[in-house]
């Protein structure tokens, strides 16, 4: 939620992303499911935030886009020191992080989850943060980006397609 004081009013977005074409009840149960996947790539949609993201800012944001992103791309290079909160959830997720290139070597190097106060660094993210907030959302939509995620998913079972993609608002 938004409050524009401009405008007295609350603004409320949902990024949250569509399902694809081919994410229907008709498809699963085809496939011999009985309900809908709640884990795994056949239960992932078009990641909408870089969308949600770039449509605030068309509506309310002030400065560019790329000195937006350079405090998220400076803590995803340079790290940040883990809370034991952070710690409590990559533990409690390993078991899905280290399926099929689901973040094990980012958030369990060594096989292990951090200790508070280590240093998680992200570089991939800083670059692709970086990326996003130089050459905008066509590069998750249409471009490169979304294409790498698209052939993981695809690889793994996924049901998006790059008209999904393509389609997000």
């Amino acid at each position: 939620q938004v409050w524009s004081a401009a405008d007295r009013k609350l603004y409320g977005l949902n990024a949250s992303g569509r399902a694809g074409q081919g994410m229907s009840v008709a498809a699963y149960r085809a496939e011999g499911l009985t309900s809908m996947p709640q884990r795994g790539t056949r239960a992932v949609t078009v990641p909408g935030a870089v969308d949600g993201w770039f449509g605030l800012h068309r509506k309310f944001g002030r400065l560019d886009m790329p000195r937006v992103v350079r405090d998220a791309v400076h803590h995803a290079r340079h790290g940040f020191r883990v809370t034991p909160t952070v710690v409590s959830a990559i533990r409690g997720n390993a078991q899905l992080l280290a399926e099929n290139g689901g973040g094990a070597d980012v958030f369990l190097p060594h096989a292990n989850a951090p200790t508070p106060g280590d240093t998680l660094r992200q570089p991939h993210l800083a670059d692709t943060l970086e990326q996003i907030g130089r050459d905008g959302p066509d590069v998750m939509y249409s471009g490169a980006l979304g294409g790498r995620i698209l052939d993981f998913l695809v690889a793994h079972g996924g049901g998006l397609t790059g008209d999904d993609f393509r389609a997000q608002r």
